[in-house]
Parts: C-alpha cells; structure tokens; sequence
C-alpha cells in the first residue's frame, strides 16, 4: 500500500514539476 501511494506520488510530482517548466517556457517565451 506505501509503495503504491510513493508511486502515486512520484507521478503527481512529475506532472506537476512538467506543468511548472511548460508554464515557465510560456512566460520566457512572452517576455
């Protein structure tokens, strides 16, 4: 049960982590 909620979690941080880089490359990209 533990290892599958880390790994739930891993994903979670990942997309959230992928969310926050394209939306850094937005911003540059507009200013």
């Amino acid at each position: 049960m533990s290892q599958a909620a880390a790994a739930i979690n891993t994903k979670l941080i990942d997309s959230l982590a992928q969310i926050i880089l394209s939306l850094t490359d937005l911003e540059n990209g507009f200013l």
